[in-house]
């Protein structure tokens, strides 16, 4: 039995050492100067994820919505064989074929359970049951709830409170969220 609980297309070391490159000012400081640093940092950060947020049209952020709309543009070359119950065969030409399985949210390719996105194959077979009279909606909603722009909206209101031990796990709570829409590095 796989337990990924990815769920992140970005490397870990790329995040670190984003992050730590904006230490490099305030490293040798004390802990205090350097965590106030941190703390306005990240609300700096928060902003531009509200804003970005606020902007943005559909349940994605802008930079998911991006990869989404490549990856459903890249699924109408994929054909579809459904074998049984939620499992399909999806072969794309020129490349090996991959078994999706809609309900545990899988594909042998296993994009979708490292990025929390439904890869070309899943996509295509989403279409393909649609297509079929099934309906189970499209793809944007089989998307992992911590891409989503609702759930980003929830982590990020949370109110910030003084400076105790309670407003530092916020932060690093939203820290995390910041990290997951994709746009630590560019800012």
């Amino acid at each position: 039995m796989r337990t990924c609980k990815a769920l992140c297309g970005l490397l870990l070391n790329n995040i670190c050492e984003v992050f730590n490159s904006q230490l490099n000012d305030v490293r040798d400081r004390t802990i205090i100067t350097c965590l106030e640093y941190i703390r306005e940092y990240l609300m700096k950060r928060i902003v531009v994820v509200q804003q970005i947020i606020e902007k943005s049209v559909g349940q994605l952020t802008p930079t998911v919505q991006a990869m989404f709309d490549a990856i459903k543009k890249e699924a109408t070359d994929c054909v579809v064989e459904w074998t049984e119950a939620s499992l399909y065969k999806v072969s794309v030409p020129n490349e090996d074929h991959c078994v999706v399985n809609m309900d545990r949210k899988e594909c042998g390719c296993r994009k979708w359970e490292l990025t929390g996105i439904p890869c070309k194959h899943a996509v295509a077979a989403l279409n393909y049951t649609n297509e079929d009279g099934r309906g189970v909606g499209i793809p944007e909603e089989w998307v992992h709830a911590r891409i989503v722009l609702q759930m980003l909206d929830v982590i990020l209101k949370l109110r910030l409170g003084s400076e105790t031990l309670k407003s530092l796990e916020i932060l690093l709570e939203r820290m995390q969220a910041l990290l997951l829409i994709g746009t630590w590095s560019s800012i």
